[in-house]
């Protein structure tokens, strides 16, 4: 094999790769209005395609900048959709009124009529009036700036401060927490006069703290309401109201817990410092008065803290206390309230927006009040009716307005700037222009559908997809996506393809927090020391006491381990003829990922296998993990390696790319490397010849024992001589004794190795061989600046292959590369650069790099830091060069 010089280089696989993805997609330079949140986290965004059909729509189009064509996605199958910017935009200054409506929905817009049978409204955005049937219709209230207006919520989790962050959920718009302690806070708008209806529901008794007029830090909020678990098992309940140096507490009855539901009422006047509520149906409420301190500022602050058990805050009223008193007041009883707070209390009998007068029958006498003057109207209701603020009404959605509204329903029609919501009781659909829309969520009870390829999830910048890959056909890189719960899958478009990075991940990696110091990263073990002992084997000689084996239980100190699996896919590699740093390279790893171990009981028995998740056991220096990862890749590569050597594939070849196959080597010669693998078109039965500029290591015996190089050693194998600068070194020989020998590869046949050193050529039997790495010239760090390859480079001329290149890879270390041409079911089809026609079975890996995402990753690639650096020159040498430099 003729040895190559910097002068004449070879890009190698990566580096062509890498020409095929240009640049980071960056998500942000696509315009979406929206984003769609779908289970486990999922959010694409988007905007609404219109869509005309049978009513009620079951499923809503939606169209992605990243994708080509629309998805179509099954409405019981979303969680919803969330306007970008949140709280920003939205409705005009507040105007008119809010009809307030049994379960918790309301709808704003110009009050037009009453009669003995209907509310007529005419709804913010529409020019068509609706007709609500009075029976739905708990209140309404004026809208107007300065006032609550009627906040009804929570209305999902928009706006709302979470501590910590993502402690909370959002059910269809109600949220909740199962993760104390936790909080969740927002200002409402309540004025320093006003009133906070609440419902409550929880599936384990909770304890929690409810804070109107909340403050902003940390201290103890002045108004709130506790509840706590005693040890008899029931709960206790108090009003506290405080202020430094100072407080008052009540006692406030509440039902037994097994109930799991409960409606509060509180009232909060808080120039006066008073606070009281009424729990349920109460006639008479609990209160407290405690002057403020006299520099105290209104809050319109809300919070519900839940420290253990867990809640979910279903309903949330908030209007202005107008009355006199305390009082929830009597369902049975309609009233009519003015701006200036006087209360007529009667039957609401009529309203007529043109003579503008709202008419309320008294016993016998019919008082009148200017609409102008309309502060809210309370509606009675039955005693069979008393709770109907607690059904839910029926539909696939809940729509939340910008503006404050809430509407639930079925989902009729979407126009380019208008959704249709048809209200159950109210005949007319209402239409909710996009512009004014916050929110839309799933009211669930959708059966998740088929996918027809491994479920996995798409990650790339800005986008988070669960679902299965698809053929997208030639214009979109042949790869697609369906996302779970669209009955349609789509292409990327040409602008996303053109700078496309992304990943499918099929087993989720374990969370990795970056260390405090630059270039340090965490490591993850079992939490136990390992030593050997005079007769080879490795025994567990402590276990530190918040670590994985001791959080386990089943493995104690003086019991040996046998063998250690260092990933989930990866076969178990046994414990006898390795080195300790070997043994612990293998239990090392990221943290958060799994390991198995086989255990030899220190007292006899069985031996028994352990899985594990590793934990933190230092924070260490990048090469430590480096270390670790590349053992996992060498000695247990997965199925692939395993199956490989009964396959008659006993040596790993591992690629600039990452690539890493179980191979048989038939011959190493001028053209390449020759062997037989199952990746292969033939399946391994005709030999391939891949070439040098592609490869990075193989691996001849991938069982052989590693031999752990420090610092030192490292730098002399990989420092080049300045007098080996026009001839340099291509290749290291590692020696089943442990010695590296440096010089350059000539060939390989089934007997022996031909190997130049020092410039004489020596024979080596095939045998005595273990590893053959190959430093490639251009990768040489010349006098710290490493050279790259010309664009013209006869390899990457060699590959000529355009397209999408993906990347297979596996927990136990296996990459495969190629460039995708399709999907078949499970399989990517594609051409690899060096074996030709490939595919990846996606369900034997963890993940699937995509574009630009193949070369992040090479950094972490094995063997990718074994390049050569220039040796520095004699300082006398610089010192002449400057010098000359000056004279000239």
């Amino acid at each position: 094999m003729t040895s190559a010089t910097p002068q004449r280089k070879s890009a190698g696989l990566l580096p062509c790769l890498l020409a095929m993805a240009v640049a980071v997609f960056a998500f942000g330079t696509q315009a979406a209005s929206f984003v769609l949140d779908l289970p486990g986290e999922g959010v694409l965004p988007g905007d609404f395609v219109a869509a005309a059909g049978e009513a009620p729509q079951h499923s809503l189009r939606w169209q992605s900048p990243v994708f080509a064509t629309p998805f179509e996605f099954q409405l019981g199958e979303i969680v919803g959709i969330r306007a970008v910017g949140g709280e920003a935009g939205g409705a005009d200054e507040p105007s008119g009124f809010r009809c307030r409506l049994t379960g918790g929905d309301a709808i704003d817009g110009q009050l037009s009529a009453i009669d003995a049978d209907y509310v007529v409204l005419v709804p913010t955005g529409s020019e068509e009036p609706v007709q609500i049937p009075r029976s739905l219709v708990m209140g309404i209230v004026r809208r107007a700036a300065g006032l609550a207006g009627g906040y009804v919520g929570p209305a999902g989790l928009n706006g709302w401060d979470q501590q910590p962050a993502s402690s909370w959920q959002d059910d269809a718009g109600r949220i909740g927490s199962d993760r104390p302690p936790a909080a969740v806070a927002r200002d409402v708008g309540g004025s320093a006069r006003a009133r906070y209806d609440v419902t409550l529901s929880w599936q384990k008794q909770p304890e929690l703290v409810i804070s109107v007029a909340a403050g902003d830090g940390d201290a103890s909020d002045a108004y709130r309401f506790e509840m706590l678990s005693m040890q008899d098992g029931l709960s206790a309940a108090m009003l506290v109201r405080q202020e430094p140096g100072r407080a008052n507490l009540a006692e406030v009855a509440i039902p037994a817990p097994e109930q799991s539901r409960l409606r509060l009422s509180f009232f909060v006047d808080q120039a006066a410092g008073q606070l009281a509520v009424v729990v349920g149906d109460a006639r008479e409420a609990v209160s407290l008065m405690l002057p403020p301190a006299f520099d105290s500022q209104p809050s319109g602050r809300f919070r519900v803290a839940v420290r253990s058990g867990d809640v979910c805050l279903e309903g949330l009223r908030v209007s202005d206390w107008t009355a006199a008193e305390p009082l929830a007041g009597n369902p049975l009883v309609s009233q009519a309230i003015t701006t200036s707070g006087v209360s007529l209390n009667g039957d609401i009998e009529s309203l007529d927006a043109a003579t503008g007068v709202v008419i309320v029958q008294t016993g016998t006498d019919r008082e009148t009040m200017p609409l102008a003057e309309l502060q809210e109207l309370r509606f009675s209701v039955s005693d069979e009716e008393d709770s109907r603020d607690e059904v839910t009404p029926q539909g696939a959605v809940r729509v939340v307005r910008r503006g404050g509204g809430i509407l639930s329903g079925d989902l009729v029609a979407v126009t380019d700037d208008t959704v249709f919501i048809a209200r159950e009781g109210i005949g007319e659909p209402i239409p909710v222009p996009l512009a004014d829309l916050r929110s839309l969520a799933s009211l669930g009870g959708g059966v998740p559908g088929e996918l027809f390829g491994r479920a996995g999830r798409l990650v790339m910048d800005g986008v988070n997809v669960p679902g299965c890959l698809a053929s997208g056909g030639l214009e979109t890189g042949g790869l697609g996506w369906q996302p779970q719960g669209s009955v349609t899958a789509s292409g990327f478009t040409a602008e996303a393809l053109a700078q496309l990075s992304a990943v499918v991940e099929y087993v989720p990696p374990a969370e990795t927090r970056e260390a405090a110091l630059s270039g340090l990263v965490e490591v993850g073990g079992i939490g136990g020391a390992v030593n050997q002992d005079e007769n080879g084997f490795f025994l567990i000689t402590m276990l530190s006491e918040d670590g994985a084996a001791a959080r386990d239980g089943r493995i104690e100190p003086g019991d040996r381990i046998v063998a250690v699996r260092p990933a989930k896919t990866a076969r178990f590699v046994e414990s006898q003829g390795l080195d300790l740093e070997t043994v612990m390279n293998l239990l090392r790893g990221r943290v958060g990922t799994p390991v198995s171990v086989r255990i030899q009981p220190a007292v006899g028995g069985e031996p028994k296998q352990i899985d594990l998740v590793r934990g933190l056991i230092y924070v260490a220096d990048q090469g430590v993990l480096d270390q670790a990862l590349a053992a996992h890749a060498r000695l247990a590569a997965g199925q692939a390696a395993a199956a490989g050597e009964s396959a008659g594939f006993p040596a790993l070849v591992i690629l600039r790319s990452g690539d890493t196959v179980a191979a048989a080597v038939e011959a190493i010669g001028p053209d390449g490397v020759r062997l037989r693998s199952s990746v292969t078109a033939s399946g391994g039965k005709e030999p391939v010849t891949v070439a040098h500029a592609l490869v990075q290591a193989i691996e001849l015996d991938p069982s052989a024992a590693s031999r752990v190089l420090d610092g030192a050693q490292l730098e002399r194998l990989l420092t080049l001589p300045r007098s080996q600068r026009d001839n340099p070194p291509t290749h290291l020989l590692r020696m089943r004794t442990g010695d590296y020998l440096r010089g350059n590869l000539e060939s390989l046949d089934a007997e022996g190795v031909e190997f130049r050193l020092l410039g004489q050529l020596k024979r080596l039997p095939r045998q005595s061989v273990a590893r053959m790495i190959w430093l490639h010239p251009e990768d040489i760090d010349l006098d710290g600046k490493q050279e790259t390859a010309p664009a013209d480079d006869e390899a990457a001329t060699a590959v000529g292959m355009a397209g999408l290149v993906v990347q297979g890879v596996s927990a136990g270390g296996e990459r495969a590369t190629l460039v995708a041409d399709r999907v078949e079911g499970k399989m990517v089809v594609g051409a690899s650069p060096a074996f030709g026609p490939s595919r990846i079975d996606t369900v034997r890996i963890d993940r699937l790099l995509i574009g630009r995402a193949v070369a992040v990753a090479g950094a972490e690639l094995p063997f990718a830091k074994w390049k050569l650096r220039q040796a520095p020159q004699p300082r006398a040498l610089r010192e002449s060069e400057t010098a000359e430099g000056e004279r000239d």
